[in-house]
């Protein structure tokens, strides 16, 4: 049998190229000088993580070499990867906000003995798994991304080994973890029992002949068995628990990364489900996720009012702009998921602002970790104080800023799809969601300034800062710009 393997090489081709650096970087870094390693490395994954940005582009250019829409994207390979529009957005959002978060590292770990080469690999492996968890098409081969994008992440919560809480964090997220993955294990036996195949087509087929018919009790167990494991990754309310913890205790540039690139990868996998294999059971699906939302939406936003400690709130914060996603994927609709891509967008950006602003402070060479510390900042370093706050006041959604748009695209879905209650509550628990923010706008500007704040040398904290602090302000008076890409995404999903 003749078989073409170019077009097959095409499609992974972004997935190889990483791989094929970072197996470079293994062998590499071992000999590189040691003080400089984590540095070097740090540059070249991030120049591969770029090129990999422009691979992935060049998908979707003809052999012509003339610019074509997103959709029309070479076939997958066999039935295990398939690539559209939405997956190939979604990794570049990805790759991009993997830049950043890379940016802030190496200063980090520059005076501890935790300069090693190895965090931008693992970083990079985590990436790599995520490619692959997006362009799965196959529950096979969407286990292995799960698993090489979730066991790097085990290790970087735990990389700081002098710190017992970065090994509890570590510890607490891999014990919960492989729960989360065994949970999904038994979820995808339960789909293979009923449709004799692991690929989306024939499990998809399946479950529609099944939910077209009096439905199965094994179908229905199945299905909250995959939601459970994938809420367990968005860190949605009541799978929520490990989420203050590990945030707290990991280091600050880990948290960085754990807060926003997994949860795109999470949110992109939870849309390929619900609109592909798992698309026929919406009227089961569509109660836990209501439900899902709205728990998340309020239990986050009201037990962050309570924290001191500013990892724990950002935790807190997390918890519940997932809530707000969930209000866009429940809404089932190009204009649903087009509000979530540009959710997802957003919430990067200012996510990624608020942690650069909190790596480029210190009070007397420690880090800033209380609510506290960040007293009189306004008075001591006014410029990133103004960023800073932007980012937050983004983060809670207070008009012209990106945040509020994001927030106005999600509720404007989920009404158009008929969910007025949760729409309404939505709202209102905005309202209670923006008064942490506010609080620590207010500690900036109003309280009085405690030990004096220094800048600390942590890489590019200050230039990402002042990209998420611009970027949330231009994207809100121009949020058509992004709003524009997220609808390209969504083409051809329904």
């Amino acid at each position: 049998m003749d078989i073409n393997l170019l077009p097959q090489i095409m499609v992974t081709l972004p997935e190889i190229w990483l791989a094929s650096v970072l197996l470079l970087l293994v062998a590499v870094g071992p000999f590189l000088p040691t003080k400089h390693a984590l540095a070097i490395c740090t540059k070249l994954l991030q120049m591969s993580l770029l090129i990999t940005v422009g691979f992935i582009s060049w998908q979707a250019l003809p052999l012509g070499g003339e610019a074509t829409a997103w959709p029309r994207l070479p076939d997958g390979m066999g039935d295990f990867v398939r690539i559209n529009s939405f997956t190939q957005i979604l990794k570049v959002i990805i790759l991009l906000a993997s830049v950043a978060a890379l940016a802030i590292a190496p200063g980090f770990w520059l005076r501890g003995r935790d300069n090693r080469f190895e965090y931008p690999l693992l970083v990079g492996l985590s990436v790599l798994g995520m490619l692959i968890l997006i362009s799965s098409y196959d529950f096979l081969t969407l286990y292995i991304g799960l698993e090489l994008m979730s066991f790097p992440l085990y290790i970087l919560c735990a990389y700081k080994r002098d710190d017992a809480r970065s090994s509890e964090a570590g510890l607490k997220y891999f014990v919960l973890g492989a729960l989360a993955s065994g949970v999904l294990l038994y979820g995808v036996a339960l789909l293979y029992g009923l449709s004799g195949g692991t690929g989306y087509d024939q499990v998809g087929h399946a479950v529609m002949e099944l939910a077209a018919g009096h439905g199965h009790p094994v179908l229905a167990l199945a299905l909250v068995l995959v939601l459970c494991s994938m809420a367990f990754k968005l860190s949605a309310v009541p799978f929520h628990l490990w989420t203050p913890d590990v945030y707290s205790g990991a280091p600050t540039p880990v948290t960085a990364f754990l807060a926003t690139v997994p949860k795109m990868a999470a949110f992109a996998l939870l849309v390929i489900m619900l609109t592909g294999p798992l698309a026929a059971l919406v009227k089961s699906w569509s109660p836990i996720l209501w439900l899902l939302s709205l728990l998340s939406m309020g239990l986050g936003s009201l037990l962050a009012l309570r924290q001191k400690q500013l990892k724990r709130l950002l935790a807190y914060s997390s918890i519940a702009h997932v809530g707000f996603m969930l209000t866009a994927v429940l809404a089932n609709s190009p204009q649903g998921l087009a509000a979530v891509v540009f959710y997802l967008m957003i919430y990067a950006l200012m996510t990624l602002g608020v942690f650069a602003g909190l790596l480029s402070f210190q009070r007397q060479e420690r880090e800033v970790e209380q609510v506290s510390d960040l007293a009189g900042l306004s008075q001591q370093q006014p410029a990133q104080a103004a960023l800073l706050g932007l980012c937050l006041f983004s983060l809670a959604g207070v008009p012209p800023l990106a945040g509020f748009f994001a927030k106005f695209f999600a509720f404007q879905a989920t009404i158009a799809a008929g969910y007025f209650a949760l729409a309404i509550i939505g709202v209102l628990l905005s309202v209670v969601a923006a008064y942490y923010s506010l609080m620590l706008v207010k500690t900036m500007y109003f309280d009085p300034p405690g030990e004096p704040i220094t800048h600390r040398n942590v890489g590019s904290a200050k230039r990402l800062l002042w990209v998420g602090g611009v970027a949330t302000l231009l994207f809100g008076i121009l949020p058509t710009l992004l709003y524009t890409v997220a609808q390209r995404a969504v083409v051809g999903i329904f």
